[in-house]
């Protein structure tokens, strides 16, 4: 069966049961999908092929916005298995993809709890932001440009963002870095 097909099917589905917003979203993203993949069979569509589409598709958008279309591409691919076919693969279930969508194998609740537990043991109160804040501060101050802090480890859409949460420079370290700079 041709993907294009499957594409009507799933969307004929989400017209009939589900709300105007989701039906919106699931017609942007699959539209897309369409256009690239309509006219080739649902066993064509590799790992590989849908890693470069979604790359292509979430380049520059916000990590939540990314997280969205892999959803709905992961359904799609559920939807085609429980109501077309139970033998095709779902290609979203790649590793590499699912942790592009930004998933854990863990429970957020999980999560929290395992880093609060540390915390305890350490004798301090730490949440997973925390966590979060000492990467990207370690990271900075060990002299990682301040762009790779914003797009790679943070996923900040805008570099401000950045400079507000990593804080100020000590002057100590302002110095510091002066003389390192005209060492």
């Amino acid at each position: 069966m041709k993907v294009s097909k499957v594409i009507e099917i799933c969307l004929d589905y989400h017209r009939n049961h589900s709300k105007p917003n989701t039906v919106r979203s699931y017609e942007a993203i699959l539209t897309k999908f369409g256009l690239i993949f309509g006219d080739k069979d649902l066993e064509e569509a590799a790992s590989e092929d849908i890693l470069t589409f979604l790359s292509k598709i979430t380049d520059d958008r916000k990590q939540q916005t990314s997280r969205t279309r892999y959803s709905h591409l992961a359904a799609f691919f559920n939807f085609l298995i429980r109501n077309i076919d139970e033998r095709i693969q779902n290609p979203c279930a790649n590793q590499l993809l699912w942790s592009i969508g930004g998933y854990f194998p863990y429970p957020m609740r999980q999560l929290r709890s395992m880093v609060k537990k540390a915390g305890e043991m350490a004798g301090i109160r730490l949440r997973p932001h925390d966590l979060r804040r000492h990467a990207a501060t370690y990271a900075s101050r060990s002299g990682v440009p301040i762009e790779i802090v914003s797009k790679i480890i943070l996923r900040h859409s805008n570099l401000s963002t950045t400079q507000m949460y990593l804080g100020k420079v000590s002057d100590n370290e302002a110095m510091r870095w002066i003389e390192n700079l005209y060492a």
